[in-house]
């Protein structure tokens, strides 16, 4: 009983095998034995397109020279081929010779190319009076002219001291640290040269050194401390060199006015607080808008002052609460401009 399982499963493969055998068509001994295979037909051996010429020349540089490692290259113009032909190519040896064979008759694009020289296209037919036992003779392109050397980099230092400008109060408030220098290089300094944008700060004495410096010609300009990294406004110009193993020193001026002005209510009091901004109504900053000045507000006596002004136009906006107030002033240099102004009438409880 044991063996039970063994048996069925024994059974059910012997049935399927018999059904299978009684389904399959059954196919004559002779069909199978008797009747020939057809085979696939043979194919003709691939042969590259080619001919029986040969062509032995020498390449030669523009000053006469063999051009060793020179890359010879042969192609069929492409209106007179029929079909895709090989590249024919050679390297030329020591002596610039080269050997090119299995070439057709027929007209031919030539391209000499050569680390020394551009590449060089042209015609050629073959056979012609330079083919076969006598050798072609052909020349590359002129040399590219050499690429421009780079100058020899001089270098020496520059110092510069900023002046304090003759407006400013005598209260002893002022101090000339942080004023920014920029130094550009001047129109027409050769690109190569070396010569750079630098930037350098002021101590409390005015004083700021560039060392390292490219030697050339640069223009000088010099900024507020609350502009710096910035480029305007410009509060002097100057144009100096850099001198190779001296420290220059040139002396800088600011070209600057001022304004300033007293705020009263309509009571007679003084008007402490107030909002003072001025716009220049002739330069624009880097973004398009009227370069804007930094605010300032008036004191306990309702004074206001505002220093380093360049000369020129300004529209000078006053603000106390609700009350506004525009006019128009002109800067000049050197002189301390003041501004007439009427007392501002502030609403009650303000």
């Amino acid at each position: 009983m044991k063996h039970l399982p063994l048996l069925l499963a024994l059974g059910v493969f012997l049935g399927l095998g018999l059904a299978l055998w009684t389904r399959h068509p059954q196919v004559p001994d002779d069909a199978l034995f008797g009747a020939e295979v057809a085979l696939a037909p043979e194919l003709p051996p691939l042969v590259l397109p080619g001919g029986t010429l040969a062509l032995h020349g020498r390449v030669h540089s523009s000053t006469g020279t063999p051009a060793a490692d020179a890359f010879v290259v042969l192609e069929r113009p492409e209106d007179e081929a029929a079909h895709a032909e090989p590249l024919y190519h050679a390297y030329t040896d020591a002596e610039g010779r080269f050997t090119l064979t299995r070439l057709a008759p027929g007209s031919y694009r030539v391209v000499l190319q050569h680390a020394s020289a551009p590449p060089r296209e042209f015609d050629f037919e073959l056979p012609s009076a330079g083919a076969g036992a006598d050798e072609v003779l052909w020349e590359l392109a002129a040399p590219l002219p050499p690429l421009p050397a780079l100058p020899e980099i001089r270098r020496g230092a520059l110092a510069v001291r900023v002046l304090a400008p003759a407006v400013w109060a005598a209260d002893g408030a002022h101090t000339l640290e942080g004023f920014e220098l920029v130094l550009t290089p001047a129109a027409g300094t050769h690109e190569l040269s070396g010569a750079c944008e630098r930037r350098a700060a002021t101590d409390a004495e005015g004083r700021a050194q560039f060392a390292e410096l490219v030697v050339a010609e640069y223009q000088l300009e010099l900024l507020p401390p609350w502009a710096r990294g910035g480029t305007w406004p410009v509060l002097a110009r100057s144009t100096c060199a850099a001198v190779e193993g001296a420290a220059n020193e040139i002396a800088l001026a600011p070209v600057v006015g001022a304004l300033e002005g007293e705020l009263l209510e309509d009571g007679g009091e003084p008007l402490v607080g107030a909002l003072i901004e001025v716009t220049s109504l002739e330069a624009q900053d880097p973004v398009g808008k009227p370069e804007m000045w930094p605010p300032e507000v008036s004191d306990e006596a309702g004074r206001f002052r505002l220093e380093l002004l360049p000369p020129g136009h300004y529209r000078l906006h006053l603000r106390a609460g609700p009350v506004a107030h525009d006019s128009e002033v002109v800067v000049e240099a050197g002189e301390c401009t003041r501004v007439p102004l009427e007392p501002l009438a502030l609403r009650a409880g303000d």
